[in-house]
């Protein structure tokens, strides 16, 4: 199977973050590193990413000052080492076989 690099920046996103996290983690497609760049979060978002993290080695966690949307994008393709690049929002969430 393909690697598939998943990519996320996260902006104070707390209220939906663990749900979108998990819908990744999840997947049926298992082979994914999952890149997620913390922009400058002033709420829980560090803490929740950090969780996660320290039980699922699959996670690369990036934390920055705030520099915006597009610019966190770029600088997370900069970390992929898959074949394919899938992007989440912090609020969205996947079915299970999405990365299929």
């Amino acid at each position: 199977m393909s690697k598939v690099s998943v990519i996320m920046s996260v902006h104070n996103g707390e209220d939906y973050l663990e749900l979108s996290i998990e819908s990744i983690l999840n997947q049926t497609h298992t082979n994914i590193e999952f890149i997620i760049i913390d922009d400058g979060s002033t709420d829980g978002s560090p803490q929740i990413i950090e969780k996660y993290k320290s039980v699922d080695k699959r996670i690369k966690y990036i934390q920055q000052e705030n520099i915006g949307l597009t610019k966190t994008l770029n600088k997370a393709l900069m970390y992929c080492t898959g074949e394919y690049i899938a992007r989440q929002d912090a609020d969205d969430r996947s079915m299970p076989d999405r990365l299929e």
